[in-house]
């Protein structure tokens, strides 16, 4: 069953109040305008309430406006209600309200000075008095938005806890396989980024890959990529720091790959962009896997050999798990390889795996302890998959967790204990 929200809460506590009120007060007049305004207002923060107030306030007021214009021309010239020229100004007076919302830079009030003004020269006109229905009308929709805007301002007293780093995963952690982020995800944690919160992500995608699946929230600290060989400032866009293998050390690793015929792909970053070379056209497996990621927009392929005294951030070698396990073998060997990590990836080729070759000094949990240090907080908390391997396990279908643990712990009531 999903969680019943704040929002929701909030909007059926302005509908109560408003509805008793009107009923109370036996106005004689329905609190159905002012109900629906609060409703409308009730919004995830209060940045968009405001936003969503100002649009309502100034789409009735225009919609008023020209309702009550028509309302006394017609009065002065008494044509006949639905005749041609009856309906002809009524139309017309739809494009001239639609019109100003734009003149006055408020095209997205547009629907609603629609409303307002249907309601007044359609819905009421046949009223004994429809100007005092103009009154009312503006007036209840200003005590809604009032209301709504009172009850969004109003919560429980709590702390701000900007002294933790929480790093989350990206893969089945904040996203699903299809790169969708719930609605409450993006809600709750761009309201805490906005406040402060020192949220970041760790993540075994290049910068621009990710920045794509998280393109709804707006992330503030760096993030960790490439599972751990750069940090990328997503405010400056480029790389802060990297964990890259040395150039003498990349061609041994070149070499050998070359003495078993191998084909690989090399990657490395030049002036903040990040770059794929392949020297040989890639075949079989290969070719797919390249032709399935060479029409990215976010992977940058070269035929060819990088420069010269350049390091690698990592090679990348897709196979079958004999091969692989050889070549591993072969690795371990040289004398190179206490400065290497190598990470193995399941792949959709039956029988073959894509093998990573990093620094040894490419972690998530180094480039992690840098940041902390940087940003100068003395607790991290991170999330995801593997079990064992972080402080709170994501299980597959429960990415909103990570939203949820992340505001208990950054936002707690001040009464709760620290």
């Amino acid at each position: 069953m999903p969680r019943i929200g704040m929002r929701l809460i909030k909007t059926v506590v302005a509908v109560w109040l408003l509805v008793f009120a009107y009923a109370s007060l036996d106005t004689g007049r329905t609190a159905f305008y002012a109900v629906i305004a609060a409703i409308l207002c009730i919004q995830s923060d209060l940045s968009n309430s405001r936003k969503v107030a100002s649009n309502r306030v100034v789409g009735t007021l225009i919609g008023a406006f020209y309702g009550g214009i028509l309302l006394i021309v017609q009065h002065q010239v008494l044509w006949e209600r639905d005749s041609f020229l009856d309906t002809l100004l009524v139309t017309l007076g739809f494009g001239l309200t639609i019109y100003s919302t734009v003149v006055f830079k408020k095209s997205s009030a547009a629907f609603i000075a629609c409303i307002s003004f249907g309601s007044i020269v359609i819905a009421h006109r046949g009223d004994v008095n429809p100007y005092i229905f103009i009154v009312y009308r503006v007036f209840d929709t200003i005590l809604g938005i009032a209301l709504a805007y009172f009850i969004n301002w109003i919560h429980l007293p709590r702390r701000r806890n900007k002294d933790i780093l929480f790093v989350s995963g990206l893969d089945d952690t904040l996203v699903s396989v299809s790169d969708e982020m719930s609605p409450y995800t993006k809600v709750d944690l761009n309201r805490m980024l906005s406040e402060g919160v020192l949220f970041t992500i760790a993540t075994g995608r290049t910068p621009a890959s990710m920045m794509a699946a998280t393109q709804d929230i707006h992330l503030k600290l760096p993030v960790i990529a490439m599972d751990g060989a750069a940090v990328y400032d997503v405010q400056e866009n480029r790389y802060i720091k990297e964990e890259n293998i040395d150039y003498e050390t990349a061609c041994q690793i070149e070499d050998l790959l070359k003495q078993y015929a191998l084909p690989y792909f090399i990657n490395l970053i030049i002036q903040d962009v990040m770059l794929i070379f392949y020297p040989e056209p890639p075949k079989g497996v290969q070719g797919q896997f390249y032709e399935k990621y060479r029409r990215s927009p976010y992977r940058n392929y070269i035929y060819g050999t990088p420069p010269e005294n350049r390091d690698v951030v990592y090679f990348s070698i897709l196979n079958t798990e004999e091969k692989l396990r050889h070549l591993e073998e072969e690795l371990e060997k040289l004398p190179i390889f206490e400065k290497l990590r190598v990470r193995w990836e399941k792949t959709e080729y039956p029988g073959h795996f894509l093998m990573k070759i990093l620094s040894a000094e490419a972690t998530k949990e180094h480039m992690i302890s840098w940041l902390r240090k940087e940003l100068g907080v003395d607790r991290v908390m991170t999330f995801g998959t593997v079990e064992g391997k972080y402080d709170v396990l994501i299980k597959p279908g429960n990415m909103n967790k990570v939203v949820r643990t992340v505001k208990a712990e950054f936002e707690p009531l001040i009464w709760k204990r620290k």
